[in-house]
C-alpha cells in the first residue's frame, strides 16, 4: 500500500533507500530474526564521562540465560570500542574481535535456562557513537546500527531489557537517561554519581545519554514524572514552563485518545541544538529537540506519539518504506485524531523520517473518509493488540479484518491540483491636476501582463470633514481617465478596486496635494505622500519644505520616509550628509536603515565610510547589519573588507557576521590569507550551518591542491557525518583518478556510517568508469 501513496511523492526518496536494501554490505535495517540465542534481563552501567575529551568509559554487566543447551560462546557487538576485559560470573574469560563482533569464549558448556552474568570492562571516543556539540554537550547516536559504537552490546532492538545506569560526571553537568532518577550521590569535590533506573524493559536500541550544562524543570503528570533538560542562558523559566506543561497535556490527550496509559517509567525530554543528521529523534521514554529542526512544539508531539507507535512498538526494517511509511503514518494518524493542525516539522538536512512525517501531514487529512477513520478508529485496538517487533503483515491483517478488503486494493495517493490562473498585470500611472478647472488627469501605461479586460481602482477625495469615494474605471495598453473633482479637495488618495493598487506604480502626483496630504492626521497617509514626492525632486523648494516637516514630525515611519524622499532630493550633495548620520543614533530601526541607505550617496566621504563601518561592527540587529554592510562593500577596498571581517570576530563568537562579510566582498575571492581565515570556521567548535558555509567558501576559492589533501583527511575524521560527506565528495576534485580511489579504498575501511559509505561506493563507480 505504502508504495501506491508515495506513488510519485517518494520516488526520489524510495530509490535512495532501495539502494540501501539491496545492497547488503551497506543496510541500515536491523537484521531480521537474527542469532539470538538468549534471553537478556538486566543491565548495569557504571559508566564515567569525560565530555571535554568526548570519551566514555566503564563496566557494562548483563544478566541473562540461554534460550537452548550446548551454548559455548556469546556474540556481541563492539564497533570500534577498545574492549579493555571480559568476566563472567566474575572470572575472566577469553574474547575475540572480528570487525564489528565481539565473541565471548566459556570455559563451560551452558546449559537452557542457566543464568550467568557477563561483565565487560570498554572505553569509547567513536565518532559514529558519541556526539559533542559546540555547546559541549555529548549524546550517544540514536540512529540504527550506532549503539555498538558507544556500549558493547547486542546491537538489535529485540533485546530487551531493564536497566540500572551510573554515571560519573563533573558536579556542575547533569545527564539524561531512560527511565527515572533515582539518586544523585557527590563522591569527590569535583564529581558525582547519578543513577537512572528502569525497571520495565526497554530495547537496548532506545537507550541513550545526554550529557552537559543543563537545567532540569520537572512537573508530574498522572503516574509519569516528566523531566525537561535545557541550556538556562538560551531556554528562560517561562519558555522551560510552557514547554514541559504542553508536554503533560498532551500525554494526557492521547492516553485518552489511545485508552491506553503512557507505557513508559518516565517522560526525559532534551532540548539540544542541531541533531547531527540523527534521523532517530527518540528513545523509549526519551525525546530528542533540536533548534534546527524548528518548532519544538511540533517535534514534542511527533516525539510523544512515537512513545506509542515506534517505541511501544517498533520494526526492524528502518528504511523500507512499507514499514517506514507505516511508522510515520500511525504517529500522524495520532496526530489527525487529536487535533486539525499540521505539525510541520523542519528538515533542512533531507532526513527520511521526517520527510515521511511532512509529507503524511499533507497527505493524511486529504484522504477518503474510509482509509481515515478506519485507520483512527483502529489505533486503540492495535495498541492492545501487539507489543515488540512489528512487522508490516501485522498491520495489514488488522485493515483487512476491519474493512474486509485487502490494503493494497483502494489507491490512497493523493496529488493536489495547482491553480495555474494568469497573475493581474502591472500599470504605471501619472496624475496631473488642472487647478483652474480643477480636473483630473490619469494616465496608464501597461507594463506587465495582459490588460484585455476592464480594471478599477477607488479614487478618495479627502476634504476638511469628509472623504469622497468614486470609482474609475481603464483598460487597455495605454488609458486616460479624466475626473472632474469638488474644489473644496484637499488631497486625493487611489485604493485597490478590480486590481490590487500595489499593482501600480505611480510615476507623477500633483504637488498640491502631497503637501496637503503630509498635514493628514493619519501617518500612513503622511508616509504615502513623503514616496511620491520623489518625482517632484527636481523641485528647488522641496528641500526645504521637507526639512520643515521634519521638526514637527514624530512618527518614525514618516519620518524614515521622508529621509528616502531627501536622499533621492540631495542624491550625495556635499554637506547634505549631516542629517542622515544623525539619523543612525536614532532608536528608530527605520530611521536607521533609511539614514544607512541614504549614506551610500556619499561614496568619497571618508567620515561617512568610517561610520559605516563602525556601523557594520556594533551592530545586534540583522537588518541593520546587512544594511550597513551592502552600503559599506560598495565603498570599501579589499583591505578594509577584510579588516572589518577580522575585527567583527571579536563580537561574533558564532562566526555568522563574520563569514558573510568575506562572503559579500567579491575583492576577496582567492586570496590565501583570507581562506586560512575562514578555513577557522571549519572547527568542530562552531555550530553546522558556520562549517558548512566556510566549506563552501573554501570549496569555491581555494584551490590549492596540497590545502585542499590535508583539509579532506581532517573532514573525514569529523564526528559529524554531514562534514565527512563533504570531505569525500571534495575528493574527486583535488586528487587525481588514481589517488582518489585510493584514499577511498583506504578511508571506508573506518567508516560505518551508511549514508556516507552510499556515497562513497557510488564516488568509487563513478572514478572507476572514469
Amino acid at each position: 500500500m505504502i508504495s501506491r501513496v508515495y506513488n510519485y511523492i517518494f520516488l526520489a526518496v524510495s530509490i535512495v533507500i532501495a539502494s540501501v536494501q539491496t545492497c547488503d554490505d551497506f543496510s541500515f535495517d536491523y537484521e531480521t530474526h537474527p542469532d539470538l540465542p538468549f534471553h537478556y534481563e538486566h543491565l548495569e552501567l557504571d559508566i564515567t564521562v569525560n565530555g571535554d575529551q568526548t570519551l566514555i568509559g566503564g563496566i557494562a554487566t548483563y544478566t541473562m540465560s540461554p534460550k537452548i543447551d550446548g551454548l559455548t560462546e556469546i556474540p556481541f557487538h563492539a564497533g570500534d570500542l577498545a574492549i579493555e576485559s571480559v568476566e563472567v560470573d566474575g572470572y575472566e574469560s577469553d574474547f575475540s574481535i572480528t570487525e564489528t563482533n565481539l565473541i565471548i569464549q566459556l570455559t563451560d558448556t551452558l546449559q537452557k535456562g542457566e543464568e550467568i552474568q557477563v561483565s565487560i570492562t570498554w572505553q569509547s571516543n567513536s565518532k559514529f557513537g558519541l556526539f559533542r556539540d559546540y555547546q559541549g554537550s555529548l549524546w550517544t547516536s540514536k540512529n540504527p546500527l550506532a549503539h555498538r559504537h558507544w556500549l558493547p552490546t547486542y546491537d538489535h532492538p529485540r533485546v530487551q531489557l531493564s536497566v540500572d545506569a551510573f554515571f560519573d560526571i563533573p558536579n556542575e553537568t547533569e545527564i539524561m537517561f531512560n527511565g527515572n532518577l533515582v539518586e544523585t550521590i557527590p563522591v569527590s569535590e569535583n564529581r558525582k554519581r547519578v543513577h537512572w533506573q528502569t525497571e520495565k524493559k526497554i530495547s537496548i536500541t532506545s537507550a541513550g545519554f545526554v550529557h552537559g550544562d543543563f537545567v532540569i524543570s520537572e512537573m508530574t503528570a498522572g503516574f509519569t514524572k516528566i523531566r525537561l533538560f535545557t541550556h538556562e542562558f538560551n531556554f528562560p523559566e517561562e519558555k522551560r514552563a510552557e514547554l514541559i506543561v504542553e508536554a503533560a497535556r498532551l500525554k494526557r490527550e492521547i492516553e485518552d485518545e489511545l485508552s491506553f496509559e503512557y507505557p513508559w517509567e518516565g517522560l526525559n525530554i532534551v532540548v539540544l541544538p542541531d541533531n547531527y543528521w540523527e534521523e532517530r529523534t527518540h528513545g523509549s521514554g526519551t525525546i530528542y529537540l533540536y533548534d534546527r529542526l524548528g518548532s519544538l512544539k511540533n517535534q514534542l508531539k511527533r516525539g510523544l506519539y512515537t512513545q506509542w507507535f515506534g517505541e511501544y512498538q517498533t520494526t526492524e526494517e528502518y528504511f523500507s518504506l512499507e514499514n517506514d511509511g507505516i511508522n510515520e503514518l500511525l504517529p500522524a494518524v495520532v496526530h489527525f485524531s487529536i487535533e486539525n493542525d499540521k505539525a510541520y516539522i523542519q528538515n533542512p538536512d533531507t532526513l527520511f523520517k521526517i520527510d515521511y512525517w511532512n509529507t503524511w501531514q499533507e497527505a493524511f487529512p486529504a484522504q477518503s473518509s474510509l482509509f481515515k477513520e478506519t485507520l483512527s478508529s483502529s489505533l486503540p485496538g492495535l495498541m492492545r493488540e501487539f507489543k515488540g517487533i512489528i512487522s508490516f503483515d501485522d498491520y495489514a491483517e488488522n485493515w483487512y479484518e476491519t474493512t474486509g478488503i485487502s490494503w493494497f486494493t483502494p489507491d490512497y495517493s493523493f496529488e493536489k491540483e495547482i491553480d495555474s490562473l494568469p497573475g493581474e498585470p502591472g500599470y504605471t500611472a501619472e496624475v496631473f491636476l488642472d487647478e483652474v478647472d480643477f480636473e483630473l488627469t490619469v494616465a496608464f501605461e501597461l507594463v506587465e501582463g495582459e490588460g484585455d479586460e476592464l480594471y478599477s481602482l477607488n479614487l478618495n477625495e479627502y476634504q476638511f470633514e469628509s472623504i469622497k469615494n468614486q470609482e474609475i474605471n481603464f483598460t487597455g495598453i495605454k488609458d486616460t481617465v479624466r475626473i472632474s473633482l469638488d474644489p473644496a479637495t484637499e488631497f486625493i488618495t487611489f485604493s485597490s478596486g478590480t486590481i490590487d493598487i500595489d499593482n501600480v506604480e505611480w510615476n507623477a502626483f500633483p504637488l498640491y496635494f502631497l503637501l496637503n496630504q503630509l498635514r493628514s492626521e493619519d501617518p500612513d497617509e503622511r508616509a504615502a505622500a513623503a514616496v511620491l514626492l520623489k518625482s517632484h525632486s527636481e523641485n528647488p523648494d522641496l528641500q526645504l519644505a521637507l526639512s520643515d516637516i521634519l521638526n514637527f514630525e514624530e512618527d518614525p515611519i514618516v519620518i524614515a520616509t521622508v529621509y528616502e524622499t531627501l536622499a533621492e532630493i540631495t542624491d550625495g550633495a556635499i554637506g547634505t550628509e549631516e542629517q542622515f548620520l544623525s539619523g543612525l543614533n536614532n532608536s528608530s530601526r527605520a530611521i536607521q536603515l533609511a539614514s544607512i541607505n541614504a549614506l551610500a550617496n556619499y561614496p568619497e566621504n571618508d567620515f561617512v565610510k568610517s561610520t559605516l563601518r563602525s556601523t557594520v561592527l556594533r551592530a545586534d540587529n540583522d537588518s541593520v547589519f546587512h544594511t550597513a554592510l551592502e552600503v559599506y562593500q560598495g565603498i570599501a577596498s579589499k583591505e578594509e573588507m577584510f579588516s572589518l571581517a577580522e575585527n567583527k570576530q571579536r563580537a561574533d563568537s558564532i562566526g555568522l557576521k563574520v563569514l558573510t562579510i568575506i562572503e559579500r566582498s567579491d575583492s576577496l575571492a582567492f586570496d590565501d590569507e583570507v581562506n586560512d581565515f575562514v578555513e577557522g570556521y571549519l572547527a568542530f567548535s562552531f555550530p553546522y550551518e558556520i562549517r558548512s558555509r566556510a566549506y563552501f567558501y573554501l570549496n569555491k576559492n581555494d584551490l590549492n591542491v596540497q590545502k585542499w589533501s590535508d583539509r579532506i583527511r581532517t573532514l573525514i575524521e569529523d564526528r559529524d557525518p554531514r562534514m565527512r560527506i563533504k570531505g569525500y565528495e571534495a575528493i574527486p576534485v583535488f586528487k587525481s583518478t588514481s589517488e582518489a580511489l585510493v584514499f577511498l579504498n583506504t578511508a571506508e575501511v573506518d567508516e560505518f556510517d551508511v549514508r556516507v559509505l552510499l556515497l562513497v561506493d557510488e564516488l568509487k563507480n563513478s572514478l572507476s568508469e572514469e
